[in-house]
């Protein structure tokens, strides 16, 4: 999972939960020692246990390593730039998919059209 706000979190969670095995991706170490330290992401889900086998990591290619599935939960704002940033990590055929809502304000694409741009080589479903 990439992406450590609120849905990113409950959706990592929801995953760990049904005994995958997951890694939630943030940009902040500080906020990431945080999560780990105290269970929770206080900051936008304070309160909500995460399941003790959640894997929290600020290290992007450590993060998706042997990943089949990659889910991105970042703003709009910054979905173009992390998909750049993961696509040489991720071999074909990899599934990922977009949760992040809204679109790119420069070419007014959805979330799931930039992966299409960004990582041709893996499948986000629409096939």
């Amino acid at each position: 999972m990439l992406g450590g706000g609120s849905f990113g979190t409950a959706i990592a969670n929801m995953i760990a939960n049904n005994n995958h095995q997951v890694t939630l991706w943030l940009r902040s170490e500080t906020v990431a020692q945080e999560i780990r330290d105290s269970g929770e992401n206080a900051a936008y889900l304070p309160g909500y246990k995460l399941h003790a086998d959640l894997s929290i990591n600020t290290d992007l290619e450590q993060a998706v390593a042997g990943c089949d599935t990659v889910f991105f939960a970042v703003p709009s704002s910054a979905f173009r730039g992390v998909a750049k940033q993961v696509s040489h990590l991720l071999p074909a055929g990899t599934i990922v998919v977009s949760t992040a809502k809204g679109i790119e304000a420069d070419t007014f694409l959805l979330p799931s059209q930039v992966l299409e741009q960004e990582i041709p080589h893996c499948s986000s479903g629409r096939d």
